[in-house]
């Protein structure tokens, strides 16, 4: 490296390396003429007799590739005849030094891409506004595979629907972020981490598909092992309200002006439903989703998840509380993950109870701090060993006896609050029970979570004088049901049994309303829809479909396919009669009627 050598005006003397940033610095100094006025605030100053040295590095904007190096002896008066020769030999000296620095930094810099391009993960060193510096090879082809490689010495800006902007201005704050990203059209799901690195920003790119599929499969696993051990119960709770249901049933067949009529009625709608939640709440825990995300109440989610556990709990002798603070705000997670791992988190406390001498109570906590939502699973228990404490979040560990665990619940509740922004925390000393508490971030803005759906009130039933409606289910008792309320309601009712006979009743008839079991032999409502859209388009839009497998995720599936409004068993008399009622007046209207 040479460093050039010039008068800098009146009293000083410059060099500089080389290039267009010793060149725009040097600059600086001969405009301002004046040495003394230069330095002040400008960098490290060593005062000598007579004079000033001040040494200046830089890596300015117009040349990020080239540092100045900048050496500038002030003279109180003139520049002496000497000073350049002395100059000279620190020149020199500067020179040599600054040649092998440069050598080092080369060979370091060498060394560090070699590492980075062993690196499995995607890398990239990315400047603080996002522009791309150094990017090994595994990122460059993933982010090329994903739309998003800018080009080197470009800035990027989305990876999917992902913004990076703010999670780059982040980290180059001094915080480090992550976000995982969802690539529906490649099927792929990255997690991207960015943390400070000096004055730039690393980025590491991972695709995390198979860790998130596998994850999904062991959580399916443990649903499995869950669902085995409540199962004896559920029928012990659905033969409950079923008793209550056939008894009060044969008294009103017995007594039909009975007084107490309308009491027993009562009992036996209020059972029925009962057995509803039941069967509800077995199928969304036991269903395979999506994990779409949705606003959640966590106190609902709470209340389902101790219904669903109150049989074993009460066989055990443990009384289960919820604590709810009425001002929680919701959070938006997938439902269905929420329930699994508080059904994970109860299930243990159960089984730290069950062999207790002492008192037998959970309690689970559902309340907002600050950001945040807890939801707390608290247990009189026996506590958990000191020495388990770092290790009961780690995959297949468990202190149970053989057969009352797989070793995989606590893992998967961890991985789940972290994959909704949040976190577990457990709280344990021998002899004083545990708690886990589950951290997630309260939903933006702070929404209120969709308020319960409350029963419609009795009333009577009108609004289809005139119209014919076609009713096809293979269940004889479902079909001549929903033809009752139907005609109840002033329609016209014709069931039939399956779908043959109501595609060619349909195609004759031409019904104002067809309502159609999705799930049917031979040809199903799905494939009704199918036939009826190929061969008469027009009555696509007055079908109706019923099933009572919507929560689950092929019956999701399908009636998101078929784009049709439905009716979930068991149903309601007056929904019935307002979908029916919405199909007609939509169609009619031109409009199209709501879907599930």
């Amino acid at each position: 490296m040479r460093l050039a050598l010039e008068r800098g005006g009146p009293g000083a003397l410059v060099a500089w390396p080389e290039g267009r940033a010793g060149r725009a610095l040097a600059e600086r100094v001969r405009q301002a003429g004046d040495a003394e006025e230069l330095l002040p605030g400008r960098g490290p100053a060593v005062e000598l007799p007579g004079g000033l040295v001040w040494i200046h590095p830089e890596r300015p904007a117009s040349a990020p590739d080239e540092v100045a190096l900048t050496l500038v002896l002030g003279f109180r008066n003139a520049v002496p005849p000497e000073a350049e020769r002395v100059l000279g030999a620190v020149q020199s000296s500067l020179s040599l030094a600054l040649s092998r620095l440069l050598l080092q930094a080369r060979r370091e810099e060498s060394r560090l891409r070699e590492t980075v391009e062993g690196l499995p993960l995607g890398v990239a060193l990315l400047t603080p506004d996002g522009r791309v510096r150094l990017v090994n090879q595994a990122g460059r082809r993933l982010l090329e595979e994903v739309g998003a490689w800018p080009g080197e010495g470009e800035p990027i800006e989305r990876i999917g629907t992902a913004d990076l902007g703010p999670l780059v201005d982040r980290a180059a704050g001094g915080s480090p972020a992550s976000v995982e990203i969802l690539l529906a059209k490649q099927g792929r799901t990255l997690e991207l981490r960015v943390v400070p690195a000096g004055a730039n920003v690393l980025a590491v790119f991972e695709d995390v598909t198979e860790d998130r599929r596998r994850r999904h499969q062991l959580a399916q696993a443990e649903k499995l092992s869950a669902l085995g051990k409540l199962i004896s119960g559920v029928v012990h709770e659905i033969n409950n309200p079923l008793a209550t249901v056939v008894g009060y049933a044969e008294m009103v067949a017995q007594e039909p002006d009975a007084p107490e009529r309308m009491r027993w009625l009562g009992m036996l709608r209020d059972e029925a439903e009962r057995c509803q939640r039941i069967v509800r709440n077995m199928l969304s825990l036991a269903g395979s989703r999506s994990g779409g995300r949705e606003l959640v109440a966590p106190a609902a989610v709470a209340e389902r998840a101790l219904s669903l556990v109150s049989y074993p709990f009460r066989v055990a002798g443990v009384q289960a509380h919820l604590e709810a603070a009425p001002e929680t705000p919701a959070v938006e997670a997938d439902p269905d993950a929420l329930l699994q791992m508080l059904i994970n988190l109860l299930t243990n406390a159960l089984h730290a109870l069950e062999e207790h001498d002492g008192p037998r109570e959970v309690r689970v906590r559902v309340r907002p701090d600050g950001e945040e939502v807890l939801m707390e699973v608290a247990d009189t228990g026996p506590g958990i060993p000191p020495e388990h404490l770092d290790r009961i979040f780690d995959p297949f560990f468990t202190s149970k006896p053989e057969g009352k665990g797989t070793g995989l619940g606590l893992s998967l509740v961890a991985a789940t609050a972290r994959d909704h922004g949040g976190r577990v925390e457990v709280r344990s000393a021998p002899g004083k029970g545990a708690a886990f508490v589950i951290h997630l971030p309260a939903a933006a803005g702070r929404e209120e979570p969709p308020a319960p759906e409350e029963r419609p009130a009795a009333a009577s039933l009108a609004g289809l004088e005139g119209r014919r409606v076609l009713v096809v289910d293979d269940e004889p008792a479902v079909a001549e049901l929903l033809a009752e309320i139907l005609e109840r309601a002033g329609a016209s009712a014709t069931h039939v049994s399956s779908g043959e006979e109501a595609l060619r009743r349909a195609l004759e008839e031409r019904p104002d309303a067809v309502i159609a079991d999705l799930r049917m032999p031979g040809l199903s409502g799905e494939k009704l829809v199918h036939e009826l859209g190929r061969r008469a388009p027009e009555l696509v839009e007055r079908v109706v479909l019923t099933t009572g497998d919507l929560l689950s995720a092929d019956g999701a599936r399908t009636i998101e396919a078929a784009g049709r409004p439905c009716l979930v068993k068991p149903f309601q008399v007056n929904h019935v009669v307002e979908t029916v009622r919405g199909v007609i007046d939509a169609v009619e209207a031109g409009r199209r009627p709501g879907e599930c």
